[in-house]
């Protein structure tokens, strides 16, 4: 993936960059629902925080995170290429993928802190379907 800035409208208004993910790979995750799909976001969203955390500390260098935010899309272009996916739910990730992004290696636009930019996401985890 692309990781130079832009900006949240440009993100969201372009079509995802599709990971290289096997057809078969890909059908297989689209037969799960949405919540798994979420938890599988999630999982990768938390790697790539503690990453970023390491890195932070000189403990991790930038590739590493880069190469976890990778599987952070991969998860998340799961969920906007799947067909049972609705409009609302992609805007939502989109948004969020795009905060993520822009905390960990832009701006911080709208001020993030750890918690912030993961809200989200955690709420998937955390909160009962």
């Amino acid at each position: 993936m692309d990781f130079s800035p832009v900006s949240l409208d440009q993100f969201i208004k372009s079509d995802p960059q599709k990971p290289d993910i096997s057809p078969e790979i890909l059908a297989d995750r689209h037969r799960h629902n949405l919540h798994r799909q979420l938890l599988d976001v999630w999982g990768e969203v938390d790697s790539a925080m503690s990453l970023y955390d390491k890195w932070k500390k000189g403990k991790a260098v930038k590739d590493d995170v880069l190469s976890q935010l990778n599987c952070v899309h991969n998860c998340c272009y799961t969920i906007y290429s799947d067909p049972k996916s609705s409009p609302g739910i992609i805007w939502e990730l989109k948004v969020a993928e795009w905060e993520l992004y822009d905390f960990i290696l832009w701006d911080n636009l709208f001020k993030n802190k750890r918690k912030t930019v993961t809200l989200w996401f955690d709420e998937w985890c955390y909160q009962a379907v």
